[in-house]
């Protein structure tokens, strides 16, 4: 099942993105600053699952209008099935499970970490955006033993993990799940949120009812504000809440 992303409506090119200003290599696409001078943030954005970096750019340029002091990575799943399509876990060894999502968070994790050495960004600076299974493998990265993000965003998000008593979840964490969803049922937020909870995790999650699978607009904004009230210390629902 792949994981659409709705394209946000443009008209010209208001980000400042084109191709020359694009840089792509196998494994990602890295998108500049919109101010133009060297980054002050790093926003990385995982793909869900049968789908690719391409075709994420969309919420990419919503995304870094809110951030244009970041540099962005869309990273590229390492899998490619008869379609051609990307994948976190290799199609041949579905069913997914939790030892294949954590193979994918310490690859994932692996990529990160070389360009925010490259470009002198910690993890402090660092903004972590997971669409479905791409927010699966981006809660697990949460579990390592070294920060790799301040802020986890998961979008119909699955926590494959079943944390155990010496495991702890680092960063602040926010998920957002459509009610309507029926590729990823809310109800696998819900226990996404509990668990991460009882992990020591700083989690929220937002619940609309009214959304599918498909991130546009309303997600994409509650999202971003989440992540700027995180980062600007703005006045917000507690670490550990559910809204609707």
């Amino acid at each position: 099942m792949t994981d659409p992303i709705r394209p946000i409506s443009s008209g010209g090119d208001p980000t400042g993105l084109s191709d020359a200003a694009t840089r792509s290599m196998d494994d990602l696409l890295m998108l500049p600053t919109l101010t133009g001078k060297a980054p002050k943030r790093l926003l990385v954005m995982l793909h869900g699952a049968g789908s690719s970096a391409g075709a994420i750019v969309p919420a990419a340029v919503a995304w870094r209008l809110k951030f244009r002091s970041a540099l962005t990575l869309l990273l590229q799943g390492p899998h490619a099935g008869s379609d051609g399509r990307r994948y976190w876990v290799d199609p041949a060894e579905y069913p997914v499970g939790a030892a294949a999502i954590a193979a994918a968070a310490d690859a994932a994790r692996s990529r990160i970490g070389a360009e925010q050495a490259a470009f002198g960004l910690p993890a402090k600076d660092t903004l972590v955006v997971g669409f479905s299974q791409g927010a699966s493998v981006a809660l697990e990265m949460t579990f390592a033993a070294d920060l790799c993000a301040a802020i986890t965003i998961g979008y119909a998000a699955r926590l494959y993990r079943v944390p155990g008593e010496d495991d702890r979840s680092s960063g602040r964490i926010h998920l957002l799940h459509g009610g309507s969803d029926s590729v990823v049922p809310a109800v696998y937020g819900e226990i996404a949120y509990r668990r991460l909870r009882a992990a020591g995790a700083q989690v929220s999650l937002d619940l609309l009812p009214e959304e599918g699978h498909t991130v546009g607009q309303m997600l994409i904004n509650r999202g971003t504000q989440h992540a700027m009230n995180s980062i600007f210390n703005r006045g917000e629902n507690p670490p550990a809440a559910i809204a609707h």
